[in-house]
């Protein structure tokens, strides 16, 4: 059943979308709460028209991707944290801590959702860190660790 989205729906769509729903989706739950209509010849013109925005959005998003990935792959994001006496962090090394260091050496703002790497890094070294962009942009690198005595 083709009906065109009200509102933004995660997994779904985006708004002014034409989707292909079961037609007990639509009936139960798109319909009742009003997120969706079904797809009348002047709901489709403007699905079209939407569609070519969202082409458009998505290329220049790539772009973004593309040039990010280009700014980190193989790069090395140093972190640094206090050591206690036996020469272990205090904390561990957190997504905020990496996403605040690559946007200050890299200037790339990134989503903690972005980053994949080991989550109780609580010592010295080097870990390999992974960074999906989204369009098939995944760069591999490293972060590097090292820790300041009190």
């Amino acid at each position: 059943m083709k009906v065109i989205l009200n509102n933004d729906i995660p997994k779904l769509g985006r708004k002014g979308q034409l989707v292909n729903v079961k037609p007990g989706y639509f009936r139960n739950y798109l319909g009742p709460q009003k997120l969706a209509a079904l797809a009348t010849p002047t709901l489709l013109e403007r699905a079209q028209e939407v569609e070519a925005q969202i082409a458009k959005e998505n290329e220049i998003r790539k772009k973004e991707a593309v040039s990010r990935f280009n700014a980190l792959n193989g790069k090395t994001i140093n972190v640094s944290g206090k050591l206690n006496k036996k020469g272990k962090l205090y904390s561990k090394i957190s997504k905020n801590m990496v996403l605040e260091s690559i946007a200050k050496n890299f200037n790339v703002k990134l989503g903690p959702d972005m980053l994949k790497f080991e989550m109780n890094i609580k010592e010295e070294g080097a870990f390999d860190i992974v960074i999906n962009f989204g369009f098939d942009q995944v760069a591999q690198g490293k972060i590097k660790v090292s820790g300041v005595t009190e």
